[in-house]
């Protein structure tokens, strides 16, 4: 997949966690070099030191975009 593969060269260029959202599955991939996590609605996303602070339920992601 075209969005996996832009996540992991993020990644290897010193990223440290990227969030794919899939619209179709209303599902978040969170994606480290440790590996990978699938979230979905009623889920919150895990924290990660690089985002202090952050973890946001699947379910307001998608609102967000809904809105756009």
């Amino acid at each position: 997949d075209l969005l996996l593969e832009k996540a992991a060269w993020y990644l290897e260029r010193g990223v440290e966690v990227v969030w794919v959202l899939v619209p179709r599955t209303r599902r978040v991939i969170v994606k480290t070099l440790a590996g990978s996590v699938e979230l979905g609605p009623g889920e919150r996303l895990p924290p990660h030191p690089s985002l202090p602070g952050l973890e946001p339920r699947v379910d307001d992601l998608f609102r967000q975009i809904q809105q756009a």
